[in-house]
């Protein structure tokens, strides 16, 4: 196989094929064969997040019989993944002070304790870049850690447990405790209330004297099963589902007990039963004791009709869910047709025909005519209500006695005029004076012939 050269586009380098390409710069690279430049490939080069690091040289100091706390010092270097991507000095600052510190610089201690330094470019929120310097006694002081109890079990998400430090032998009083795992520190001479909020291994070890450590075990919260019948939406989203809220997680509501609101006739309540035992969805079937149907477990049931069901396993567990269906409100009309009528001439009587109608099959259509006892059924074909005598007739609804109708029924023969014919003389101005008689309410105007 014959080799070829490779250009990097846009330059004048040339390699042969199989050769080493170096790149210090981030950016995207083009190569070319030389004979064929449409023969081309690309290589990207990305940089890393420029970030800092201090180190406390040494890291830690132990004050000894015969030096004091002023022999604490340290040597403090700053470093960064790209030392090319900057220029001047780095500076450094000791968390929770202001003063800062240029690479290289040495600090010294002014008292037993923990020294953290970052620098001063580093935006990081941890603690990845920061330089660590222990200061503690180095004396003939001999320490002992203990932790009670030794296991504890996680309960609602966190575990408490007791550690306490002694000095058992020599001088000292540096009575603090580190937590190997999270770097934690606390003053643990009265004992310390040390509390977890994961399972796992806790190690305690001394400060001034790091082969005193005892160690805390976290064990999970056991999984505890609910034997539980619950009740499944077949559309969780259904906004007429007043009971429970089906967004919130399983474990914040109780799914053995549910409301639906029906709207109408034709709106219905869609569902399943779930058995679960230990955890576990089990195959079975339920009864619903108000109508004494049957229903496999993740069959959909549908319920159309306001009431309580209370659903009851069929496998002797006695597990019971219950859903209730609340009732749409019921709405009663009523009306009568002709709602006016005449006695005139021959005609002697008059009739109406009421009807009680309603957003519901299923309702009390009685009417009763106000201020009376009788009650009549205008639901269906309705009521007839005929009558001889002239009137304001009114009936109401029963359940519902704001729901009224008025039949109007007059009397037209009497509507009469006294005297028939007025008469002036030609000189006459006075006024003259005519009688309308009439059945109450009756409406009437006079018409210029």
């Amino acid at each position: 196989m014959k080799t070829c050269n490779v250009r990097l586009s846009g330059t004048d380098i040339v390699k042969v094929s199989g050769s080493t390409w170096e790149f210090s710069e981030p950016g995207t690279y083009i190569f070319e064969i030389v004979e064929f430049p449409v023969k081309q490939t690309s290589f990207v080069v990305t940089r890393e997040e420029i970030t800092y690091k201090v180190r406390c040289t040494p890291s830690e100091f132990r004050v000894g019989d015969k030096q004091s706390i002023k022999d604490a010092t340290t040597t403090l270097t700053i470093e960064s993944n790209y030392p090319e991507s900057f220029t001047g000095e780095l500076y450094c600052r000791l968390i929770g002070d202001t003063k800062l510190f240029k690479n290289g610089d040495k600090f010294t201690a002014n008292s037993y304790g923990t020294y953290k330094f970052k620098c001063t470019l580093d935006k990081r929120e941890t603690d990845e870049g920061v330089g660590i310097f222990e200061v503690v006694s180095g004396k003939t002081a001999v320490y002992r850690i203990t932790v009670s109890p030794p296991t504890v079990t996680l309960f609602n998400g966190s575990a408490k447990a007791t550690v306490k430090i002694q000095r058992i032998s020599g001088n000292g009083d540096d009575y603090r405790v580190r937590v190997i795992e999270t770097g934690e520190t606390f003053n643990a001479q009265n004992g310390y209330v040390y509390t977890a909020n994961r399972a796992g291994t806790y190690t305690f070890q001394s400060v001034a004297y790091p082969t005193a450590k005892t160690t805390l075990v976290v064990n999970n919260s056991p999984v505890v099963y609910q034997n539980k019948l619950k009740i499944v939406p077949s559309d969780a989203t259904d906004s007429h589902w007043k009971e429970p809220n089906w967004a919130l997680p399983e474990d914040q509501i109780d799914d053995t007990y549910a409301v639906y609101q029906l709207l109408d006739e034709k709106s219905a309540c869609k569902f399943h039963l779930e058995e679960m035992k230990n955890g576990v969805n089990v195959s079975g079937t339920a009864t619903c004791d108000e109508n004494g149907e049957t229903y496999n477990l993740d069959e959909e049931i549908v319920l159309t009709k306001a009431g309580t069901y209370t659903f009851v396993a069929d496998d002797g567990s006695s597990l019971r869910c219950q859903v209730i269906l609340e009732d749409y409100p019921t709405i009663i009309e009523i009306s009568c047709t002709p709602p006016y009528a005449e006695l005139k001439g021959n005609v002697k009587q008059v009739s109406t025909l009421i009807k009680c109608t309603s957003n519901k099959p299923d309702f009390d259509s009685r009417i009763r005519e106000v201020g009376k006892v009788t009650t009549y059924d205008a639901g269906g074909a309705g009521y007839e209500f005929v009558t001889a005598q002239a009137g304001e007739y009114i009936f109401e609804s029963v359940v519902d006695t704001s729901k009224r109708t008025k039949f109007t029924v007059v009397d037209a023969d009497l509507l009469s005029v006294s005297p028939q014919k007025l008469e002036w003389e030609h000189d006459d101005l006075s006024e003259k004076t005519f009688t309308i008689t009439t059945y109450s309410n009756q409406s009437w105007q006079i018409v210029e012939q």
